[in-house]
């Protein structure tokens, strides 16, 4: 396949360099937030705008163009490609110099070296050919040389080179963004602002080929073999042989849908647990940010699949270390964990916001509308009847001290560890890793529908953490309030199988709805619960 490749806005992303020189060279007040779209806007309504905004374009893909990346997800477009032995052409509607540019700094030149230095060229990177970068004086000289090429397809970001009346009948079109305004003068066979919906689109499913070739671009190095692994993480796990060593290589979510920086918070999360002598976690080795992916040392052992009483205290010894280290100079750059609940407000509406978003998907299911209307909504409704009359003085506005909080892993139970041959558990997974309520991580361990605890164990969980958080006076009332309400969530959270696809999600949305259904049970059970020890 020949594959024809737009470049600025397309693979070279400029979001936070616009902002940045638009600042420097004083064309935005100081409060500015937005993106390059809002900076365009910004400046061609103001006098002589079109001007300045020229003259920002020569900076920032000329001087500045160093400071560009590779949209998320690109490298793994590139290496796929690459490992399937398709041929790859970049062609740029690119002028020799930026217009308006006082010092005329070549762009081309500056585009090449930019990908010199992202590895375009590099045999042991994406092996394009330099040969095969083209740039273009006008837009109508691009998609002639797009025809010349034949190429198969193109992605570009803009429609208008689609529309252009010369632009090749054969040549598939995809356009790299959101908008459809162009739709109707250039009908595109995909818009996608996700690579990796892209690639999945024009490739398929990957082979063994195209994930090995990333794994090698994330080592550095060859390897020797590759093996997926179910049920380590919530994101993809392979098991990697490199001359001798073994590692775990996750790839995580695309975050062109998941905004959540998972590699960053895990990385961090991993880096900060080791320096603090927090030996049962994964040591990471490195992040490698252009693919999205992390390298951690491979931990030898088994998924936990029956609960003994040592592997509650083992847990217990966990939670309290990490809320011994909170005070430790560095917690401070921690960040929140993803979806804290800091005040009382936040678990409302994260119910609520999820509650929501399933009447998106209650259509395609009428037993997931009937159990959200019949069953849900109503214990949701007492359940904010009864937490105003047992708890009036309680305000949800009230935040959290920061004294009381603790670091939490946030989805942290032993669906997220390995038991080692000795016995001793390492726990994996910090994605979500962050400040939060201590309330929540309780809470959320009981709950969890990944694994089960017995009477005796969840008793002293409970006992246990009592006695970590003593200094923290308002644990157990606030922990009798919100209990019940991390319950409702899980209920909510087991049904996001009714986003999937259909095809995917008919047979399993049957039985998340039943474990929601049995879950729903056990929280109106809680609800009348009013012994934290019981």
């Amino acid at each position: 396949m020949r594959i024809g490749l737009d470049f600025d806005n397309t693979l070279a992303c400029y979001d936070k360099v616009f902002p940045f020189v638009a600042r420097n060279m004083g064309l935005l007040p100081g409060n500015w937030s937005g993106g390059k779209a809002d900076i365009r806007t910004f400046m061609r309504n103001q006098p002589q705008g079109e001007t300045y905004w020229q003259r920002l374009q020569g900076q920032v893909y000329g001087k500045y163009m160093n400071r560009a990346v590779l949209y998320p997800e690109v490298a793994n477009f590139l290496l796929r490609l690459k490992a399937r032995g398709d041929e790859a052409f970049i062609v740029s509607h690119k002028t020799e110099f930026g217009h308006c540019d006082p010092e005329q700094v070549p762009l081309r030149r500056e585009a090449l070296r930019w990908m010199q230095a992202n590895r375009f060229f590099d045999s042991a990177g994406f092996g394009l050919a330099e040969s095969n970068v083209f740039f273009e004086n006008t837009r109508e000289a691009k998609v002639k040389k797009i025809a010349d090429l034949e190429c198969d397809l193109f992605i570009d970001d803009l429609w208008e080179v689609f529309a252009e009346q010369h632009f090749p009948l054969n040549t598939k079109k995809i356009l790299f963004g959101s908008s459809t305004e162009g739709q109707k003068a250039a009908p595109c066979e995909l818009i996608s602002k996700s690579w990796r919906e892209i690639a999945q689109h024009v490739f398929g499913t990957q082979e063994e080929e195209e994930v090995r070739a990333q794994i090698e671009f994330a080592l550095g190095d060859v390897v020797d073999s590759t093996l997926a692994i179910e049920g380590r993480a919530n994101s993809r796990v392979f098991m990697v042989n490199s001359r001798e060593e073994a590692f775990a290589i996750k790839f995580y979510p695309d975050v062109t849908n998941d905004v959540r920086d998972r590699l960053g918070a895990e990385r961090s999360a991993s880096e900060f647990l080791n320096s603090h002598g927090v030996k049962s976690t994964v040591e990471v080795v490195s992040a490698v940010r252009d693919l999205n992916i992390g390298v951690y040392r491979w931990v030898e052992g088994v998924n936990v699949s029956s609960i003994r009483n040592s592997d509650i205290e083992q847990a217990l010894e966990f939670i309290e270390q990490l809320h011994n280290i909170r005070h430790a100079p560095n917690a401070t750059a921690i960040s929140n964990a993803s979806e804290a609940c800091l005040r009382e407000e936040d678990i409302w509406n994260q119910i609520a916001y999820k509650r929501s978003n399933l009447n998106i998907v209650t259509k395609r299911s009428p037993d997931l509308e009937k159990y959200l209307l019949s069953e849900f909504d109503p214990l949701f409704a007492e359940l904010s009847r009864l937490t105003i009359k047992r708890f009036p003085k309680r305000s949800r506005l009230a935040r959290l001290p920061k004294k009381d909080r603790t670091l939490s892993p946030s989805d942290f139970g032993f669906h997220n560890a390995i038991r080692k041959e000795d016995g001793s558990l390492v726990w994996i997974d910090f994605e979500y890793f962050g400040w939060d309520d201590p309330v929540k991580l309780i809470s959320d361990f009981i709950w969890h529908p990944g694994f089960s605890l017995s009477a005796a164990q969840t008793r002293r969980w409970k006992t246990g953490c009592l006695e970590i958080f003593a200094g923290d006076k308002d644990l157990t009332e606030r922990f009798l309030q919100r209990f019940p309400l991390y319950g409702l969530r899980w209920c909510l959270i087991l049904l996001n199988i009714f986003f999937r696809p259909e095809s995917d999600s008919e047979s399993r949305g049957r039985i998340q709805l039943e474990k929601a259904r049995t879950l729903l049970g056990t929280v109106e059970k809680a609800v009348v619960d009013a012994d934290i020890t019981t």
